[in-house]
């Protein structure tokens, strides 16, 4: 009976892998690749892994054959599908990849092609499909500019089922460090930019460089990629992400339900559309999404969609958008009751923290934080906060969590560089420089954490008293 229970699940391992990969591709039986992705897993069949080494020496390596193999061979077997590709090595992978029995998809260090190739295809309204988890790290799309442009040109006959692609069963979902190239074949010869973030619908429809994230904002690739996208350039008169808006609104936009979505993921892109949230929310629905991710995107202030989160995204409980670049932390009035979310602004470019900013936080309900690694400035308008911060009983109740800002750093003044909150001494001499709270200037600024209510802050003012020296 073990033996007749061997051979079988040999025989599926086997049959998992079509006879043209045997070189580059094995597969195991490992139900338990789905736990690491998966929050609520739940035991159900057996799942073979497909891991598949790709080389630009390999025999050419395309989703369709998969899909063909597995109609053919294999019934009631989940398939988790690894690839993994050698630098500069190509894969033939059409969206919304598609294929029986397919659980699972994850890609890594490729170059992508054949984006649309299944765009029309028959086959998808009658196929049973069941991705639960699409991952792509470090990868590259290539497309060929015709086809993008039949694509933008033929929008309105576009189906739901292609463009919403697994929303039914997808729960893990996640692009890291991925871009939108076309082909060198189509550059003109004097542009050297080969790789950005929608490339073609950016160049198209002549978006201005006011209207990016860009990360690596500096790099010459990024200058290169905007000067080309300028009026000049351009191959339309539109010039802004609203008419984009406009124009995709003349059209019948579907309604995709993510409805088992808990994970997503669009972190590190080349470059990310300002307006990138509000096209996200408009016509989609993610009522189970638990984790969001939009770390290192070039973000330079909170967008007005993830402020009002709970509006778009109910059970979210931890939104990631460290490494960016913001300057402030807009915070919603209010939660819903007994709602719990972990906000993530690591490493940021946050200079500014007061006893008032701390306070602020605190006494948002449910929400904790995390604003570590940022470029906090240690001047005397942290006299207050340093002060309290000696008292035993300070991080205690609403203050609890934000224990850990005793070990925040300092990055300026340059005489404080690395010095911890917690090690700082606030010395007061004779001198014409007092520091106190300044009620005259309590409507005309706030504190860099940001409610619908003012805070007061504390200020320098040149008037005749002791000065605060932090040592």
């Amino acid at each position: 009976m073990v033996s007749q229970s061997f051979t079988s699940a040999a025989t599926i391992t086997k049959n998992a892998v079509p006879p043209e990969w045997e070189n580059i591709c094995q597969a195991d039986e490992n139900s338990d690749i789905l736990k690491s992705y998966l929050v609520e897993f739940k035991e159900q069949d057996k799942v073979v892994h497909l891991k598949c080494l790709v080389s630009s020496i390999s025999v050419s390596w395309r989703f369709s054959v998969l899909r063909d193999h597995l109609n053919r061979t294999l019934n009631n077997v989940s398939v988790f599908l690894y690839v993994e590709c050698s630098t500069g090595s190509k894969i033939s992978l059409p969206w919304p990849m598609k294929a029986p029995g397919v659980v699972g998809v994850s890609i890594n260090n490729c170059i992508l092609t054949d984006k649309y190739a299944d765009l029309w295809n028959p086959l998808f309204s009658h196929m049973k499909t069941g991705l639960r988890v699409l991952e792509i790290r470090n990868s590259n799309w290539l497309s060929e500019s015709f086809s993008f442009n039949f694509v933008l040109n033929n929008l309105s006959s576009i189906t739901k089922d292609y463009d919403c692609g697994h929303s039914n069963t997808i729960e893990y979902m996640v692009n890291s460090n991925v871009s939108d190239i076309v082909d060198p074949r189509d550059l003109k010869p004097q542009s050297s930019v080969n790789i950005f973030k929608n490339f073609n619908f950016s160049r198209i429809l002549g978006l201005k460089e006011a209207e990016f994230n860009a990360r690596g904002s500096n790099s010459q690739s990024h200058r290169t990629f905007i000067h080309w996208l300028s009026p000049e350039n351009a191959t339309s008169t539109s010039t802004s992400v609203e008419n984009i808006l406009s124009k995709l609104g003349e059209i019948n936009v579907h309604k995709c339900n993510f409805s088992r979505l808990r994970v997503l993921e669009e972190s590190y892109p080349t470059l990310m559309i300002v307006n990138y949230f509000k096209i996200l929310v408009r016509t989609n629905f993610y009522p189970e999404i638990k984790v969001l991710n939009f770390s290192r995107s070039g973000i330079s202030e909170m967008p007005v969609e993830l402020v009002d989160f709970r509006k778009y995204f109910p059970k979210l409980n931890y939104m990631d958008l460290s490494r960016n670049n913001m300057t402030e932390v807009k915070l919603p009035s209010h939660f819903n009751p007994g709602s719990q979310l972990t906000l993530n602004v690591s490493y940021n470019k946050i200079t500014r923290l007061t006893l008032d900013d701390l306070i602020a936080v605190s006494e948002v309900e449910d929400l904790f934080l995390d604003f570590r690694g940022n470029p906090i400035h240690c001047g005397c308008e942290m006299a207050d906060l340093l002060l309290k911060m000696k008292s035993a009983d300070f991080f205690t109740g609403k203050l609890m969590p934000y224990s850990y800002i005793k070990n925040v750093e300092c990055a300026s003044p340059f005489h404080l560089l690395g010095r911890r909150l917690s090690s700082l001494v606030v010395m007061w001499s004779p001198v014409d420089i007092r520091c106190n709270v300044d009620k005259r200037n309590q409507t005309s600024r706030q504190g860099v954490f940001r409610t619908s209510r003012l805070w007061a802050f504390l200020v320098c003012t040149t008037t005749t008293g002791p000065v605060c020296n932090i040592i």
